[in-house]
Order: structure tokens, then sequence, then C-alpha cells
């Protein structure tokens, strides 16, 4: 991933090209599936948008229901997913439908904050204190516990940025 998007990646994979590579593996959500695809060497694609090349993907559904259940079994008041606004071709996007789905199964009141956006670390810090202390105001006398989208946002922010609001042992 660059920090000047997908120009910059387009002349890193022709740097590649160049050296005639046999094949990529790649992480970065920049550039769609089809324009991996027209590189016309194998690509591997690990967590992300994949309709045009190879993907490796975990069962984000099933790690997702397990963490709500785990959170409803702690007979917390309010679950929290934060995340950014996934869509529904991508992977991680069954993380936010089996949140949803555990928590209406249980009727056990949630938040959906899907507006997290940037890639630096201040940008995140920033928006997670101004959710954090939304969610802290709404709901102030409440046991609260979040499940993050991203694992870089809970390791890059949860920990320094709120304490009010916990995870799920293993998060990580």
């Amino acid at each position: 991933m660059s920090d000047k998007g997908a120009a910059e990646e387009e002349n890193y994979i022709d740097e590649l090209l160049a050296y005639q590579i046999e094949g990529l593996i790649v992480l970065s959500h920049t550039l769609s599936s089809e324009k991996l695809a027209s590189y016309h060497i194998p690509i591997v694609a690990i967590e992300r948008e994949s309709m045009h090349i190879s993907s490796v993907t975990s069962d984000n559904y099933m790690g997702a229901l397990q963490a709500t259940s785990l959170l409803i079994r702690d007979k917390c008041d309010i679950l929290i997913h934060i995340n950014v606004d996934v869509p529904k071709y991508v992977p991680a996007y069954d993380r936010i439908r089996a949140f949803e789905d555990t928590c209406t199964e249980h009727n056990i009141p949630y938040e959906l904050s899907l507006n997290v956006s940037g890639d630096s670390y201040n940008d995140l810090f920033s928006q997670m204190k101004v959710i954090f202390n939304n969610i802290d105001e709404k709901y102030p006398d409440k046991k609260k516990r979040g499940i993050p989208g991203k694992r870089h946002i809970c390791q890059h922010v949860f920990e320094p940025c709120h304490t009010k609001i916990r995870l799920p042992a293993g998060q990580l």
C-alpha cells in the first residue's frame, strides 16, 4: 500500500514486472481485482475483494459470531461494532453481518459505527476519540463492549484512545 494511491502502486507493479516476476501476493485494497487481473500474471489477494483474481480469506462470519457471542455471554448492555463502510462484496463485510445477526437473534441492543476512514494513526486516533466520546455520552451507565472491524484499528487506537470500552480477550 502506498501513501500516494493507485498511481504509485501501479508504478511499483510495473517495476516488479520489469524483473519478470512470476506472480504477486497482494494485501492492499487500492487497486481493483479487475485492474490486477489485467497484468496477466498469477495474483493472490489476502482478505480483500477478489472477483477477478484468486484470494485467501478467513471465516469472517464465524469469527465475528464467536466474538459477539462472547460479549453477549459477558452480559453487556450495549454492543458496538466499529469499522469502515465495507462493501458487501468484500470478505470483511461478513464480520458486520455476523455481528448484526447475532445481536438480533439474541435481542441485544447494538450500534454500528461504519464511518471510520483514513490510513494514518492520527486520522484513526482522532476519529476513534470522537466515536468513543459519543458512545460514552449516549450510554453513560451501561456496560459497553466493542468489536473493532480491523485489527490495525485495535492495535493502534483502542488501547491508547479509551479504556471504558473493552475488547474481548484475544482481539489484539
